[in-house]
This record gives structure tokens, C-alpha cells and sequence, in this order.
């Protein structure tokens, strides 16, 4: 059945249009853009399907990154973490190290991406220490 046939999860693209879905138990999530393949599905094959294989699956929302993931993009100085589904502005490099985080661990999106994401409240040095403190605690 369509919720059975890749119980793992797999890359389909629609040989028609081109577009490429993630596809898990019975949905499928476009990709809307080619970040998502270099970023999260480096390795994982793309199978190549009639469109009507597709239209076995709901379309669900787009495949986002999730909770944790650091975004920015090439223009801009900011970067964001993602949490709960929406993007939380780092306020300063002093609150970006301080919570732990890499440079390293940084995703280069499009704008486009970006706005894919409602916008949380930023995370200020005050809030950075309240989260702190909760890690600390546990």
C-alpha cells in the first residue's frame, strides 16, 4: 500500500516536473528547494516515479529543517536556530557561543528557506542564560 511502500522514508521525483518529495507513512513533503538534498539527504538516493505513483500520497506541508538546525543566508550576518517549528534570531556572537554552538554547525539557506518559518521571539543574552540555566539543571 502507499503508507507501507517506504516505511523508511525515500526521495521520489516526479519525472514529469521534476519535482522532488520526501515520502514517509503515506504523505509526501516537497523539497522546495535543493538545500534540503545537500543537507539532510546527502547520501540518499533519488527514485525517479511516474506522476501518477505520486498522486498515491497526500501532500503534506514542505519538508523543513528541524528543531536545533542553525540557519542563515549568504547576505545576511544573522543567524537562526529553529525551535518549535519557527526561527529564533541569535541576538549577538556572544549569546551564539555561549549556548554552544559551532560555526561549523551553520546551514547557508535561500531567503526563501527562511521565510518558510514563522518568526519566535529572539534569543537574548537574558534568555540565553534562562536556557542555560534549565540545561543545567536537568
Amino acid at each position: 500500500t502507499a503508507t507501507s511502500t517506504y516505511p523508511t522514508g525515500a526521495l521520489l521525483q516526479n519525472k514529469k516536473t521534476g519535482g522532488v518529495y520526501y515520502v514517509m507513512a503515506g504523505v509526501k513533503s516537497p523539497l522546495v528547494d535543493k538545500i534540503f538534498l545537500t543537507a539532510k539527504f546527502k547520501n540518499k538516493k533519488i527514485i525517479k516515479v511516474a506522476p501518477a505513483e505520486l498522486e498515491q500520497y497526500q501532500t503534506v506541508a514542505p519538508y523543513l529543517f528541524g528543531d536545533g538546525e542553525l540557519l542563515k543566508t549568504k547576505d545576511s550576518p544573522y543567524t537562526y536556530v529553529i525551535s518549535g517549528g519557527k526561527k529564533l534570531l541569535i541576538a549577538s556572537d556572544k549569546v551564539f557561543s555561549g549556548l554552544g554552538y559551532k560555526t561549523e554547525n551553520i546551514i547557508i539557506v535561500p531567503t526563501g528557506v527562511l521565510y518558510l518559518y514563522d518568526v519566535g521571539v529572539p534569543i537574548t543574552e537574558a534568555l540565553a542564560g534562562n536556557e542555560q540555566q534549565l540545561i543545567n539543571s536537568k
